[in-house]
């Protein structure tokens, strides 16, 4: 996503004020020269039928101990704000794409739109792959992920996939992205992903774009769809989201395709798991 316009400035400014962030007397070896603000230049033009809004989370806690005090003195939660503003607002379907997915109240508001819309699809990074946190990202998603099955009404409403290779189906691709779209309306794209620290502890932004004209994010849904989905993105399938949504899953239930249905296995907590998460 490339920003031009006057929200250049926000981002900028954002940047220049966590730079110039005065730390707290109890980390005094931390120095960071300061530097003056200069508006960097940028176009006075508004994009037509655009509003973009910078998203961010910092940490209260942070605040508390002298941290954002410039900027933020009582944190900040626009990002979690403004993902269930378009969860809640959503009429039509959602597209969630996001590696992580472990954090319950984060998905308890996309539960709770499911009477409201047609469809949601997820795409999220296989979190059954061995490592040495898979066992509680196992947990943690699980437990996410198995409230939006709490009414079996809604049950078909639902597609949560996974990416692998389309030469090797047995080895996953790592997703990192972090992206939310509703009917082609509305879209969040940033760092902070469904996870409990982005939500609440991280320093993390995102951008947010409301689209009154339903071309910008419906041109940016059908180029990333086409890429999972191996298509051109002048495919008339990808057109209608719901003809998109219907390859979705023609193509995940060959099991020969780049995306897979997934679900993460149930697991339980291991003590020394816990106790590396917590810490984390």
């Amino acid at each position: 996503l490339r920003i031009t316009g006057p929200a250049v400035v926000d981002y900028a400014r954002h940047f220049h004020l966590r730079w110039n962030d005065p730390y707290p007397s109890i980390f005094p070896f931390f120095f960071l020269p300061k530097f003056d603000w200069e508006e960097p230049p940028h176009s006075q033009e508004k994009t037509k039928g655009l509003s973009v809004q910078l998203l961010r989370t910092i940490s209260c806690k942070g605040a508390q101990q002298g941290f954002f005090r410039n900027f933020a003195p009582r944190g900040e939660y626009s990002a979690s704000e403004g993902f269930y503003k378009l969860v809640r607002n959503a009429k039509s379907f959602l597209y969630l794409e996001d590696q992580f997915f472990s954090f319950d109240e984060g998905m308890k508001e996309v539960a709770k739109a499911l009477p409201n819309i047609q469809a949601l699809v997820i795409i999220t990074d296989n979190q059954n792959v061995p490592s040495l946190m898979s066992n509680e990202r196992y947990y943690f998603q699980y437990q996410s992920l198995i409230q939006l099955y709490e009414n079996p009404a809604y049950k078909d409403k639902i597609h949560i996939f996974t990416l692998v290779r389309n030469d090797d189906t047995t080895k996953p691709i790592y997703l990192h992205s972090k992206l939310y779209m509703a009917d082609d309306e509305f879209m969040i794209i940033g760092s902070y992903g469904v996870e409990r620290s982005c939500f609440t502890s991280d320093l993390d932004i995102g951008t947010s774009v409301c689209d009154n004209e339903g071309k910008f994010i419906a041109q940016t849904r059908k180029k990333i769809w086409a890429e999972h989905l191996l298509l051109s993105e002048d495919d008339q399938r990808l057109v209608n989201p719901f003809d998109g949504i219907q390859e979705f899953i023609r193509q995940a239930n060959t099991k020969a395709a780049r995306l897979q249905h997934y679900f993460p296995k149930k697991t339980e907590r291991s003590i020394f798991t816990k106790l590396f998460y917590d810490i984390y």
